[in-house]
């Protein structure tokens, strides 16, 4: 159920940066070249927002892909693998949920990727195990409170 969502939510996403993309590209095509080159960062910025729009287009479809190609009836383990939900219990305080996936990764939607620090970190461990984590000398405690 969490992965149907979150395929819903991408591919919401993904219409809508098309859109985006394409009312940039009329912007850049309807411009008027006489005023424009005398005013180039215009076109440039034009550019730059459909690079970066298209970056992220390129990793919602990525995420997309990935989540679509999880078994739909993973095995339910007590250990973290791809395809997992884990509650992750944060300095014995606060709870996160992550769904763990091999390339792709977007923690707002609690999506990591298994290359990511934390996905490293809680790769392969059991329900009940800790891990730590130092980031800009600062330490992080996770426990695997539970996979599903």
């Amino acid at each position: 159920m969490v992965i149907e969502k979150l395929i819903t939510g991408y591919s919401q996403q993904i219409i809508n940066l098309k859109r985006e993309v394409s009312k940039e590209l009329l912007k850049v095509g309807t411009s008027d070249s006489a005023k424009e080159s005398r005013y180039p960062t215009g076109v440039q910025e034009r550019e730059t927002e459909i690079s970066y729009l298209r970056e992220r287009l390129f990793h919602y479809n990525n995420l997309v892909k990935e989540l679509k190609s999880l078994p739909l009836n993973i095995t339910k383990s007590n250990k973290v693998c791809i395809g997992t939900t884990a509650t992750l219990m944060i300095n014995n305080d606060s709870n996160l949920e992550v769904l763990l996936l091999k390339n792709n990764g977007d923690l707002n939607n609690g999506v990591i990727s298994v290359k990511s620090p934390i996905g490293k970190a809680i790769f392969g461990k059991k329900v009940g195990e800790t891990v730590t984590l130092e980031n800009n000398s600062k330490v992080i405690t996770l426990k695997i409170a539970c996979t599903y």
